[in-house]
């Protein structure tokens, strides 16, 4: 993968091998047969999408991407139009332990992203208090900063922890209702 010279390319395949190594990890699943799933799956995804883009005629626009915490984003009031976002599930799925390596291949402390992610800090009942902190706290700084009139989408469902369902869409509408979303 490090020899592919085309950066978007190069993109393409790392993200395939993390996604793989993170699936792999799983109960009775072979690397092998997960990449050449997951290879066929991209390769249609990115075909589909083409084929939106020149059908619907769309001329896409440039994108930024910056490395943060959405509890604290580095945004001014109303800096965005719309946002599309799917908050983490990391108090029903342990993202850290499912892609350790991949955190480390890239240069990661397991150990310090273990403190600082949403949903993974805290036991018990102090973990669902934490996770329903850090989520009201980014409902509060995506609200800052999308303009008047803009839409916010969360893509969130209820999430399971040590066996109890958790009401996670419940929360997230008072959430974002006590701040001012309508």
């Amino acid at each position: 993968i490090e020899e592919i010279e085309n950066p978007q390319v190069k993109d393409f395949f790392r993200l395939l091998y993390f996604e793989t190594l993170s699936i792999s990890r799983l109960p009775k699943r072979k690397f092998a047969e997960i990449w050449t799933k997951m290879l066929g799956h991209y390769t249609e995804t990115v075909d589909q999408s083409i084929k939106t883009i020149e059908r619907l005629k769309l001329n896409l626009g440039s994108a930024k991407i910056e490395l943060g915490d959405a509890r604290e984003l580095k945004l001014s009031d109303d800096a965005v139009s719309h946002i599309v976002t799917s908050p983490p599930y990391a108090i029903a799925i342990d993202y850290v332990v499912r892609n350790s390596e991949q955190l480390r291949l890239m240069g990661y402390s397991v150990k310090d992203i273990y403190g600082e992610t949403i949903g993974l800090r805290g036991k018990g009942d102090l973990r669902i208090a934490n996770y329903y902190a850090d989520l009201e706290q980014l409902i509060r700084e995506m609200h800052r900063v999308v303009e008047g009139g803009g839409y916010c989408v969360i893509l969130i469902g209820d999430t399971q922890y040590e066996k109890k369902t958790l009401p996670t869409i419940a929360r997230t509408i008072s959430f974002a209702e006590s701040c001012g979303f309508k």
